[in-house]
């Protein structure tokens, strides 16, 4: 019987392991996770204030005179809040402004990203010859995710000399026979 209340107990608390790498518990009462990121490009003003966790893929990072401007991919968020791969998944694009004056290159074109940060409205910018209303954010907290390993596997196989081949007959040295 004591197995079993322990099982339970175990697979009860397994669902609150699982947290994000962003936010700390003390600040997650003040996030407005409800909020999508197509809500607040629809109508900016009308959450302006509220604090949400967003990410994305960076396009690019601009030091201005007190703070940094990143322009972001949307993507969607994990349960760890990490964004996405796949960026076909994006709903648009969004400028993070940083008080922090970041170096742009502790945030390259490419880098996944995730963030606190406060909806501060929107801006109207050229995109392509075309006007775009990028909603804007003040960020709170900020991670630069890891890029993820990525191992070439040759084909067929290599072998010591460096050269490509999948039977012993047709190996370089050797010839056909």
């Amino acid at each position: 019987m004591r197995n079993v209340l322990r099982g339970v107990v175990l697979l009860l608390s397994l669902p609150g392991c699982v947290s994000s790498d962003l936010v700390p518990t003390q600040v997650e009462s003040q996030i407005s996770r409800d909020i999508s990121f197509g809500d607040i490009k629809a109508n900016p003003e009308r959450f302006k204030g509220r604090i949400v966790v967003i990410g994305g893929h960076v396009l690019s990072a601009t030091r201005l005179k007190d703070q940094t401007k990143i322009e972001v991919l949307q993507l969607p968020l994990n349960r760890s809040d990490q964004p996405a791969s796949h960026l076909m998944t994006s709903k648009g694009r969004f400028l993070a402004l940083s008080k922090n004056v970041l170096d742009p290159a502790a945030v390259p074109a490419g880098s996944s990203v995730s963030m606190v940060a406060e909806v501060l409205g929107s801006q109207t910018a050229m995109l392509d010859g075309h006007l775009y209303s990028y909603p804007v954010f003040t960020v709170k907290m900020f991670k630069v995710w890891p890029k993820s390993q990525q191992y070439a596997r040759p084909f067929p196989f290599w072998d010591r000399w460096n050269y490509p081949f999948d039977d012993p007959w047709t190996h370089p040295y050797w010839g056909s026979y």
